[in-house]
């Protein structure tokens, strides 16, 4: 994997904490160079054999101007460059030279933890092999940015780009910050490059944030090719790859150590999140520093229970063929998750695909050209970095919309006036009772979806502005007229949110799809008829439909089209995007604005800050989220941590402070990353076993397991715990991201016993180790049995609680609330309040990876990054482009450039 990290200053300080950090080497003075004897006996001395010091060399043909390359680091040049100076005479290279700037950036390269493990058991030239492996693929990495990369800047305001000589000092290690087995390096990419011209300066983030797919993959190739050389057989595994013969026990094994002492931190309020900290401004904590014997002791003998030593690693080099490149599953993959895409792009993809098939870097690069070639790509005329997709992925979409167009003119689901009006006036009796009444918006969509003509109906609606309550009064309507309504979405929450918001019989969409396809008997080949067909008298609603990719559309919109049925699509462009390919629901809205009807009153907020954070609401969706936030700010709700784990306290500290046992789903804790989930999870538990609220006398350990049953780690249950489900089980009435708390805890045949009443009011009985029964009958006996699939919910994605409404929210910013969408979704959850906790070296990495510069710092930071959470990165399609289709581009709809850097030129080398 690869991570990138700014490192910026402004006192002399702090320039020596960046020189100093990647070597860690902790007894080794700052005047001391690297010699042989100076060690102190940490690992990664043991490991360097030749070297006091972490293993570091200059590389780059920056580098190489100065006379550096293949050098060992030296702490005095180290301190000059990063500060823009010459390394020998100490003259300024750059404008602004000095300790107040940007110094670089970290560009991590860490090798699979398969290939780490073997590294540590191997005998020592095998070690030094793949070490070398390792380097070499670092190496290609970087020569990657500066072949291909425009990362210098030139002319005013530095607005033109050219490609650059770099300087990087590169500093391997063998071990993670918990004592495990893992090779890494830190490139230390100077903010310093040689202009074609030889002139220097600064350099530009942007394209290498952008492309850190790209680099990551290409890093990991390399090292996969390397490796194959060596004899071992690789996989794939995911976008990554493993060494065979290394079990996934034997990785769970080597990232055990990092779950136990994490816990053991947080039991004694220590911070174990600052190795994770983004600028030099915080504390790092440092390696502990283990004798060498003891530690590579440790890991052989861990090893030796999972068969692996020095000789069965020597062993698993058999010299197996490698896998076969296939161009087309690559073709299929650029459009997985987007129907359009970029250079970039291809090289991520065919270097994910080059892991398992030994391929080198110039056969990778050789292949990339090829694809540009390819008949099956299509380049795309669009503002920008060039564009394309794949034939595939225009005919889908061309078709998507032909279908819709042809359901425009389709008149006879029409439900008489009569008929709507007593629905209307049923559903107001119904809301009165319960305290409001249907908005004057509402009733508009009920009749535009139940009393005009066209077989495609689409209502755009803003969060919190009441869809599903219209959509109950549409029901009445539809099948007082004597249709038969249908509801489906992509997560089945949302299906089970629309039955029970909507009374609508509801679904996923993908069982919808596959109950209406023709099958095949496994064993006679005799073909099956669909479970399900649809006729004039349906009428099908999806909810969240901006969640729909164009694949998945267009198969659903075929169906409609070939059965007569009437189709009614309700969603929002402006919250989180479709996972598969392509903005589907805004492109059809594009093509029939006059199916379209809009809810745009937010009914939601509640209170006496209402009127306030509607506006925030408001202004988010507009993408004016500075203004959004400086509102917040004026309620005290915006708060900025010196650290990660400052601000991951904080954060938790807030929502503590709103939650309430007995309605605990009112106060909704979101992040961006399942990472920092965990972490606002095991801090959340803290706090609530200190107040009591967590009842951990009888508390159960169990091993909780992904959807494939892998092996997740293992989570102590409490009396009171709020867990949340992570995989569908039908017979079970378990749902998908629905959540629950601990009522109960037994010791059973079968290991912990543990009962859960569900949000929703029903209550279940998980034996996570009992064995699944076979047979529907065992099944209902035992709907619990072996379900372990199961997390802490205190704290969740903003993906997961996209449905969600809370009293109260809290928003940790972990450096991700990167878009208009998120940022929408993230603000618009509460009746009452929104709070955003920011950790300042966060704020400081977004600034570097939008390419902006650090002059402000605090709440003026945030006011300057968030012009990110003011653009939209709505998925675009194919037909966004010119040449594709005549329908024009929507604005905004594709990857702009961020408005700090506007109209880039790109300088030819």
């Amino acid at each position: 994997m690869l991570s990138i990290h700014a490192k910026k200053g402004s006192t002399a300080e702090h320039v020596a904490q960046v020189a100093d950090y990647p070597d860690e080497q902790p007894d080794q003075r700052p005047e001391q160079q690297n010699r042989p004897g100076t060690g102190t006996g940490a690992i990664e001395d043991y490991y360097s054999q030749s070297n006091g010091g972490t293993p570091s060399i200059w590389v780059g043909a920056g580098a190489e101007a100065f006379g550096l390359a293949g050098q060992a680091v030296e702490r005095k040049t180290m301190t000059n460059l990063l500060q823009g100076l010459h390394p020998d005479d100490g003259r300024a290279l750059v404008d602004k030279a000095g300790p107040q700037r940007r110094y670089g950036y970290d560009l991590t390269f860490s090798a699979p933890k398969s290939v780490s493990i073997a590294w540590a058991v191997a005998d020592r030239d095998l070690r030094e092999a793949i070490a070398a492996a390792h380097d070499a693929a670092v190496a290609q990495a970087l020569r990657h940015i500066e072949t291909h990369l425009p990362v210098a800047r030139r002319g005013h305001a530095g607005e033109e780009r050219e490609r650059a000589h770099l300087i990087t000092g590169v500093y391997r290690h063998a071990s993670s910050r918990e004592q495990d087995p893992q090779i890494h390096s830190h490139a230390l990419l100077m903010n310093l490059a040689q202009r074609l011209d030889g002139t220097w300066g600064a350099i530009e983030s942007w394209e290498i944030y952008r492309h850190k797919m790209a680099l990551g993959a290409l890093y990991r190739a390399v090292l996969a090719q390397r490796l194959q050389e060596m004899g071992f057989g690789i996989e794939r595994d995911g976008d990554s790859f493993r060494i065979l013969g290394v079990s996934e026990d034997a990785e769970r094994e080597f990232s055990r150590r990092r779950q136990q002492i994490e816990k053991l931190l947080l039991e004694r309020g220590r911070d174990n999140a600052e190795a994770a900290a983004l600028a030099t401004l915080d504390t790092r904590r440092r390696k502990e520093v283990i004798d060498r014997a003891i530690l590579a002791a440790d890991w052989r003998e861990r090893a030796a229970h999972y068969g692996l030593s020095a000789e069965t690693v020597q062993a698993l080099r058999q010299g197996l063929l490698a896998a076969s490149y296939d161009r087309a599953a690559v073709l299929r993959d650029l459009t997985a998750h987007d129907s359009t895409f970029e250079e970039r792009h291809i090289w991520h993809r065919v270097a994910v695909a080059a892991q398992a098939c030994g391929m080198g870097y110039d056969e990778i690069r050789a292949e990339v050209a090829q694809l540009r070639r390819d008949a099956e790509i299509v380049p795309l005329q669009a503002f920008g970095p060039a564009r394309f997709t794949t034939r595939e992925m225009q005919s889908i979409e061309q078709q998507m919309v032909t279908d819709a167009q042809a359901l425009a003119a389709v008149d006879w689901h029409l439900v008489d006036g009569a008929t709507v009006r007593r629905a209307i006036e049923e559903a107001d009796r119904e809301a009165e009772q319960k305290g409001f009444s249907l908005s004057e918006e509402q009733r508009r969509a009920i009749w535009h979806i139940t009393h005009r003509i066209g077989a495609l109906q689409m209502i755009q609606g803003h969060a919190g502005a009441g869809k599903t309550t219209m959509l109950d009064a549409a029901r009445r309507a539809w099948e007082a007229a004597g249709f038969r309504v249908h509801g489906a979405a992509i997560a089945k929450k949302a299906a089970h949110g629309l039955f029970h918001g909507a009374n609508i019989d509801s679904q996923s969409l993908a069982a919808l799809l596959l109950s209406l396809k023709p099958g095949e008997d496994p064993v006679t080949g005799e073909p099956i008829p669909p479970t399900r067909t649809l006729s004039a008298r349906d009428v099908i609603v999806i909810d969240e439909a901006g969640m729909v990719g164009s694949r998945m559309m267009q198969a659903l919109l075929a169906q409609v089209r070939a059965s007569g049925a009437k189709l009614v699509l309700v969603g929002d462009i402006a919250q989180l995007q479709a996972i598969d390919a392509g903005g589907a629901f805004r492109a059809l809205q594009k093509t029939g604005p006059d199916a379209v009807a809009y809810l745009k009153e937010n009914l939601r907020q509640k209170g006496d800050k209402a009127e306030d954070m509607k506006k925030v609401v408001a202004l988010t969706r507009q993408g004016d989220a500075a203004k959004a936030l400086e509102i917040l700010d004026r309620h005290g709700l915006i708060e900025i941590a010196d650290g990660w784990q400052e601000a991951a306290a904080m954060a938790v500290g807030r929502w503590a402070n709103l939650y309430d046992a007995g309605r605990p789903q009112e106060a909704l804790l979101l992040a961006a990353t399942n990472a920092a989930t965990e972490t606002l999870n095991a801090l959340a538990r803290n706090v609530l076993k200190s107040r009591g609220l967590l009842d951990d006398r009888q508390a159960v350990t169990i091993t909780v397991r992904d959807r494939q049953g892998k092996s997740l780690g293992q989570r102590e249950i409490a009396l009171g715990e709020r867990l949340v489900f992570r995989a569908n089980r039908n017979h079970a009435g378990i749902l998908n991201n629905e959540a629950g708390t601990v009522t109960a805890l037994s010791e059973g045949f079968h290991g912990p016993e543990i009962t859960i009443r569900k949000d929703d009011g029903g209550e279940i009985t998980i034996i996570p180790g009992q064995p699944v029964p076979e047979g529907r009958p065992e099944r209902q006996i035992s709907p619990g049995a072996g379900y372990a699939q199961i997390e802490y919910a205190y704290a969740g994605t903003t993906h997961r609680n996209q449905g969600t409404t809370a009293d109260h929210v809290v928003v940790f910013a972990d450096g991700s609330m990167e878009s208009r969408e998120k940022a929408y979704v993230d603000l618009s959850r509460m009746r009452h309040t929104t709070a955003v906790v920011f950790a300042r070296p966060d704020i400081e990495n977004d600034l570097a990876e939008l390419g902006m510069e650090p002059e402000v710092q605090g709440f003026e930071a945030i006011k300057k990054i968030i012009g990110a959470m003011s653009r939209s990165q709505q998925k675009d399609t194919s037909l966004d482009y010119a040449g594709t289709d005549k329908l024009e581009p929507e604005t905004g709809t594709t990857e702009p450039t961020p408005a700090s850097i506007p109209n880039r030129r790109h300088v030819a080398p």
